[in-house]
């Protein structure tokens, strides 16, 4: 019995239809999809094509590199990516299979790029939520804390080191603290690719995603201790700050 993947939580405008033994989702726009295939055997590179061939089987992409990641999610044993070109429609596709129990995850996206760049946190949130029915997440106490060793913070930066190059990211800087204490900070790859400057612990980042929670937290902090408002205009903080407009400045 080809065990089912647990219920996913549909983004606004998304839609769900089983068909063929796939679950398809769709977008807003129907040409974005995620398709869900989950069958027995354990040859990921395999689920992958025959997953392809229930989408369409006139029109197989080929895989232009196979990425087995460094570490799967919890839920599964390993899990495998395949990357492939964007064609001349400039159409997207992506395939990730992952491994459970002698089944195979198969997640297969394709669509517009221009629409999946407008969807793409939609789109991570549904492949993210595939897990099988009967996962459950390990719950962890602080009883299970262990100190961190410097066979551990080796492991962690192979990781890091491994998962930027497969996953192709230019460059990454993290830093863990434990009991109050810094004990691992670490860079690898680049700050500038084109130059090939290497990315330090002390390297600048932009400010994005995550970072804007902790501005978040670090305004509302402020807030309650009664330093700033919510309507508090930047420029009464800041009067050099200044964006294109005048009028958002002001708005600020």
């Amino acid at each position: 019995v080809t065990p089912k993947i647990a219920a996913i939580a549909l983004p606004p405008g998304w839609s769900q239809k089983r068909e063929d033994g796939r679950t398809i989702f769709r977008g807003p726009d129907p040409t974005l999809s995620v398709t869900v295939v989950v069958a027995q055997g354990s040859d990921l590179n395999s689920a992958i094509e025959s997953g392809w061939k229930r989408v369409d089987a006139a029109n197989i992409p080929t895989a232009k590199e196979w990425l087995p990641l460094p570490s799967a999610p919890r839920a599964f044993e390993k899990t495998l990516v395949a990357k492939y070109e964007i064609d001349a429609q400039q159409v997207y596709r992506q395939a990730i299979s992952h491994l459970a129990k002698g089944h195979s995850f198969t997640i297969l996206l394709q669509g517009p790029l221009v629409e999946l760049k407008k969807r793409s946190a939609q789109v991570r949130e549904i492949m993210g939520a595939v897990k099988p029915a009967d996962w459950k997440p390990l719950e962890l106490t602080k009883d299970d804390a262990i100190s961190l060793g410097e066979e551990h913070l080796n492991k962690i930066r192979s990781f890091v080191d491994q998962g930027r190059e497969k996953l192709e990211v230019p460059g990454v800087a993290i830093a863990i603290v434990q009991n109050g204490k810094v004990v691992l900070k670490h860079a690898t790859g680049f700050a500038d690719l084109k130059k090939q400057t290497p990315l330090t612990t002390q390297t600048h980042m932009m400010v994005g995603s995550i970072t804007k929670s902790f501005t978040g937290l670090l305004l509302a902090k402020l807030v309650s201790e009664g330093k700033v408002q919510w309507n508090t205009p930047v420029t009464d903080l800041h009067p050099q700050f200044r964006l294109k407009s005048p009028e958002q400045t002001a708005k600020l």
